[in-house]
């Protein structure tokens, strides 16, 4: 389980990049077994004109890009090729990590956007 269900970046610049704290959230591992964990997001953006989600964590036109940091910087993809948070996790092992969103380098309207991140575990 995560302690944060949802947050808001606020207002982002064009080209900016906006961090939550690396802290923000915090996963409560009650698994009895090594997990293989993946984070991804799963559609584009939604709002107004929407942005196209990069999986190369690339801003551009109406393209906004995340990543994820937690002893270092992973790019949040699209599914169904996510990538790990934290591979062979241990049984028991509670973490935190932040976000990072790479704001388009340009974008249409100024209507807030949303997208749904998601953390799976898998025996590992």
């Amino acid at each position: 389980s995560v302690n944060t269900t949802t947050y808001d970046f606020g207002v982002v610049a064009v080209s900016s990049t906006t961090n939550s704290t690396n802290t923000m959230f915090a996963i409560t591992n009650l698994s009895t077994v090594q997990t293989d964990q993946t984070i991804y997001v799963t559609s584009n953006w939604t709002g107004g004109a929407g942005w196209t989600h990069s999986d190369t964590a690339t801003a551009g036109a109406d393209t906004a890009g995340m990543k994820a940091i937690r002893g270092g910087d992973i790019i949040v993809k699209t599914s169904p090729a996510p990538n790990f948070l934290y591979e062979n996790c241990a049984a028991a092992t509670n973490y935190t990590f932040g976000l990072s969103l790479l704001a388009p380098t340009s974008f249409t309207d100024g209507v807030q956007k949303a997208v749904t991140v998601r953390v799976s575990a898998a025996a590992g």
